[in-house]
């Protein structure tokens, strides 16, 4: 049953964190596979070398949101120190995003004014 695409190949890509580890599949020939079931049944060219940027985008989230994704499994498991360092860490991206919210929001009111 599963001879038909052999053993498969799992890479652990490690991210800003320890904590967080992405699993990512690599088999040429079930990628093939995949995509030829697909509509058309076009077979399309899959590189394993695959630029960062077109990852990003296929992906949704960056990195930092990932970072900000995982902080109550992160700081679960601190001390003191560690909780406090956690803490400021949030305080910082809470205003970062605070400050993105408002150019959004000063951005969309321009493009109001120039109907």
């Amino acid at each position: 049953k599963y001879e038909k695409y052999g053993a498969l190949n799992v890479r652990f890509i490690r991210l800003l964190a320890k904590q967080e580890l992405k699993k990512e599949l690599y088999h040429k020939r079930l990628r093939e596979d995949l995509s030829y079931v697909r509509k058309g049944n076009k077979v399309r060219n899959f590189s394993d070398d695959i630029s960062a940027y077109s990852n990003l985008k296929k992906r949704g989230l960056n990195n930092l949101d990932l970072y900000k994704k995982v902080y109550n499994h992160r700081y679960a498991k601190k001390n003191v120190f560690g909780k406090l360092d956690c803490y400021c860490e949030k305080k910082l991206f809470d205003k970062i995003d605070y400050i993105n919210e408002l150019a959004e929001k000063k951005w969309n009111n321009k493009k109001s004014f120039i109907k």
